[in-house]
């Protein structure tokens, strides 16, 4: 984890170092829009050789940032958080509610990403972009069964995530953009115990830019 942070920190004074001071735009920006996670596959020393695949609701997703920007191209350093509840749990060809054993939970997933974009020009105050990112997840599953006293589980874990995604902006004034966009966020299999756990994620989203 130490090293993975260094290299974030190198990108970032990379970034800033790279773009002359005269040009620089510096920017805030706000997302919110829906998460829908794919079926996590879950890999437990319980069952071995057994595929279990964990369900979510899609949910809320928000995201901050502060960015540069210089010409068609920003970077930015961003924190997102999604939070999403079971739904479903298959394994060998069967598909059950979790509610109908009493069973609930959900995983929350808090990100920190280096993103860069780079903004198509079309002459016009529309501007498509196209976007990546990489940087670290903390996923944080807790599950428990309802009516039953002491029986739940919670753990976590922080691993390598990355991003790719686009979207469109428009430029109302200046120093005022507004945009839509889609992300596709995944990353390393997160590590509960000896159990590892895929994620992965479509996220579509609204927000602003605030330039200074």
């Amino acid at each position: 984890m130490k090293s993975l942070i260094a290299s974030i920190v190198v990108l970032i004074a990379a970034s800033l170092y790279s773009i002359p001071s005269q040009a620089m735009d510096i920017y805030i920006a706000g997302r919110a829009g829906l998460s829908m996670p794919q079926d996590s596959t879950v890999k437990t020393s319980a069952l071995p050789g057994t595929r279990i695949e964990f369900g979510f609701n899609d949910k809320f997703t928000g995201a901050g940032a502060v960015g540069l920007r210089e010409g068609n191209y920003r970077s930015e350093i961003e924190i997102g958080y999604q939070k999403n509840d079971l739904n479903s749990i298959s394994a060998s060809g069967m598909t059950i509610n979790p509610a109908t054993v009493g069973l609930s939970g959900n995983v929350s997933i808090l990100t920190g990403l280096v993103n860069a974009y780079y903004d198509i020009d079309t002459g016009t105050r529309f501007r498509p972009y196209v976007s990546g990112g990489v940087g670290f997840a903390r996923i944080d599953a807790k599950f428990n069964v309802t009516g039953v006293t002491g029986i739940s589980t919670s753990d976590q874990d922080t691993v390598l995530a990355y991003q790719f995604g686009a979207g469109l902006g428009y430029d109302v004034s200046d120093n005022i953009t507004i945009e839509a966009g889609y992300r596709y966020l995944t990353g390393q299999d997160a590590e509960f115990g000896t159990d590892k756990a895929s994620f992965a994620s479509h996220n579509f989203s609204a927000g602003i830019r605030i330039h200074f």
